[in-house]
């Protein structure tokens, strides 16, 4: 014969119902739960750690991915500023041209326009380089601005990081005008 107990604790929980009596005792029953219950975990722990090593190749797949499209990516200076210096250099036939940057906080790039000729240690004399410098706007909307050295705001002082960086000059923005490069090269300060 046996006996189905129900079990609970003081404030009413319910502690399970126990069989006493032929056959089981409430030890084997209390085991046999217990790795029923251990075997339902590691189950469906291992089913989630499945389903985790899925989704970490697949992210280690998209990591590669992005890595490659990064690799891909081109740079500005290239992209833009090469480009301009190759289609300005015809209207300076008498100088050779050399780009610099980017530089400092406001990644500024330079294209120098130096006299045929002239030494290395001469090139920066004078009129010997004809310069422009770039800084990037929004380049995702395709704004790049162009450095004005004659004018000094003054706004960051001598020896700050502001001043270092070429910020006490103001930015305009360039016109995507051949003339206006050329005249801007031709009236420009180098810095």
């Amino acid at each position: 014969m046996e006996v189905s107990v129900l079990r609970r604790t003081p404030q009413g929980r319910d502690l399970g119902s126990h069989r006493r009596g032929c056959g089981m005792n409430q030890i084997e029953t209390i085991l046999e739960n217990y790795t029923k219950k251990e075997a339902d975990f590691r189950k469906e722990r291992e089913r989630i750690q499945t389903k985790i090593g899925r989704i970490e190749k697949q992210v280690e797949r998209l990591n590669k991915k992005l890595k490659r499209a990064y690799d891909a990516r081109t740079s500005w200076v290239d992209e833009i500023i090469k480009p301009i210096a190759v289609l300005l250099a015809p209207f300076f036939p008498e100088r050779r041209w050399e780009i610099y940057g980017p530089f400092g906080l406001v990644c500024s790039v330079s294209i120098h326009f130096y006299k045929n000729g002239v030494s290395e240690d001469k090139k920066f004399d004078g009129k010997n380089c004809l310069s422009i410098t770039f800084r990037p706007g929004n380049l995702q909307l395709g704004e790049l601005l162009v450095v004005d050295y004659r004018k000094n705001l003054k706004e960051y002082p001598k020896g700050s990081i502001g001043e270092m960086n070429g910020m006490n000059h103001p930015a305009v923005e360039m016109k995507p005008d051949t003339k206006w490069l050329v005249g801007w090269v031709k009236r420009g300060k180098r810095q």
